[in-house]
């Protein structure tokens, strides 16, 4: 009687170990999870500093041509950028997005991007509780010594042979080498997302081009005949007036001894020179030998026309 008593009471106190130890195997395995997450959390941060946020930037220097001179703004331009340091970074921004894309062999959409990538980080989150979960048996102190059969030796962890917890770590690593292929693609579509957010503001700034400032003074205005005074009315250019040395032919050279940005690229709001060559080089139109030709860009397309007005609107491709 007296031996099943001490039996029972040994049962007894081993259960409580059991469930004690059972208790503490919890709150361990809840420790490493917010752990795991803290550790998530850095590296993400990391990533985001050393790659998803870095800018692009770029510049080109464009010579003046005889032919199409476009002014844009004076050199206090908008948003800090000269429109020839704007259109570098449009070219940087479009090789940086045309090289991710290959990289990553992607051909469809905007939006077929914005999915494939919703779709990698489904996928992280659920490897992500896979290995959560995982994690939680591989910390249970009974998988540490439960033989797992047939027997095999194993001379990594101090146990003589596998255990359970060998199993779940082979699966760990598995997972591990997953969501490392797939954070890195991540990596990667957040950075060509960013890069196309990049693209898509600096494509609505080029289009939405230079506010119409008109009329230039009448002093000024009524000096002017024909499209000079036409355009005068469209934009203020008393910036770069030089009384006696107003014919459309000049208005390139002042603009640019004043500061004003020339280029060769249009961009809506911007005055288009046309040099006086009789339309023999310009390959635009043909304009008076003596005096050329000046023209106010009213639109730019994204599919690459601009429509210019001057005494009478004309299209082109460029």
């Amino acid at each position: 009687m007296l031996a099943w008593r001490r039996h029972e009471e040994f049962c007894r106190q081993f259960r409580s170990i059991n469930r004690h130890l059972d208790e503490k195997t919890f709150e361990i395995s809840t420790l490493v999870d917010h752990l795991y997450n803290e550790i998530n959390e850095w590296e993400n941060a990391d990533r985001t500093l050393n790659g998803n946020s870095t800018k692009v930037k770029g510049t080109v220097v464009v010579s003046a041509a005889t032919a199409g001179q476009v002014l844009g703004t004076s050199s206090s331009c908008i948003l800090e950028l000269r429109w020839n340091d704007r259109f570098g970074l449009e070219k940087t921004l479009a090789e940086s997005i045309a090289q991710y894309r290959l990289q990553l062999g992607i051909t469809g959409t905007d939006e077929e991007v914005a999915n494939q990538l919703a779709d990698i980080e489904n996928q992280i989150k659920e490897l992500e509780e896979k290995r959560r979960q995982i994690q939680k048996e591989t910390d249970k102190w009974f998988n540490k010594i439960i033989p797992d059969f047939p027997l095999e030796g194993d001379s990594e962890d101090g146990v003589p042979w596998r255990v359970k917890t060998d199993d779940y770590e082979d699966q760990l690593k598995q997972l591990d080498g997953q969501l490392s292929a797939l954070q890195d693609q991540q990596s990667k579509y957040h950075q060509l997302m960013d890069l196309q957010n990049q693209y898509h503001e600096l494509d609505g700034i080029i289009l939405s081009g230079i506010p119409e400032d008109g009329p230039t003074q009448s002093s000024i205005k009524n000096i002017l005949g024909g499209c000079t005074n036409y355009v005068a009315i469209k934009r203020d250019i008393s910036g770069f007036f030089v009384k006696g040395h107003m014919n459309a032919n000049y208005w390139n050279e002042n603009a640019l001894a004043a500061g004003f940005e020339v280029g060769t690229r249009p961009v809506p709001g911007s005055i288009m020179v046309i040099e006086a060559d009789n339309g023999l080089k310009n390959g635009i139109m043909s304009v008076d030998d003596t005096a050329g030709h000046v023209a106010y860009v009213e639109e730019i397309t994204r599919g690459g026309e601009w429509l210019q007005s001057c005494h009478q609107p004309r299209q082109h491709e460029v």
